[in-house]
């Protein structure tokens, strides 16, 4: 039956709890295997502004050390090898001209409601977001602008097929 597909699918390490035990079971996407392979084959880099110690060094970008930067997170991935960016709960940022080049990356940020990442504009005359490369995807983000000098909080070049938005915010600063 489907059962049997399921437990192909899934891959659940055996747990053993003793009389009146309790236990707290939480799968993240990184803890499943899909089809014989990781959820998430590539490389996953976290940014996290918040946390210290941080770095923009190619050392970086754990979950224990993490970037500093969205942008530097994306010269670190490889187009086109499904590289996920995750951008912890509370992720804040103020910068401009951040370049998404690099086909097939995909930026998830984590947390609910103000608590999501925050990309602010800066005041210069630049977009927040740049995406100029084939099958990206920013999920999850709040995009918030500084100043009337912001000419786009998100621009899709041409080159910017098949973009996937979800959960996204725009708001003014």
């Amino acid at each position: 039956g489907s059962s049997g597909l399921f437990k192909e699918i899934l891959t659940v390490p055996a747990i053993t709890l003793t009389s009146g035990q309790k236990k707290r079971i939480n799968f993240t996407p990184f803890d499943l295997t899909f089809l014989g392979g990781p959820l998430f084959p590539a490389q996953a880099l976290w940014v996290d502004s918040t946390a210290a110690p941080n770095a923009d060094t190619p050392n970086a970008g754990t979950k224990e050390l993490p970037f500093a930067t969205v942008a530097y997170a994306i010269t670190q991935a490889v187009a086109s090898d499904g590289d996920v960016v995750i951008l912890q709960a509370g992720h804040a940022e103020t910068t401009t001209a951040i370049a998404l080049n690099k086909a097939g990356v995909k930026i998830i940020g984590l947390g609910v409601g103000r608590n999501r990442p925050t990309l602010t504009a800066t005041t210069a005359a630049t977009d927040l977001l740049n995406v100029s490369a084939a099958n990206c995807s920013l999920e999850n983000v709040r995009l918030v602008g500084a100043a009337s000098g912001v000419t786009a909080l998100l621009d899709l070049s041409s080159a910017a097929d098949d973009f996937y938005g979800y959960g996204l915010s725009f708001e003014h600063g």
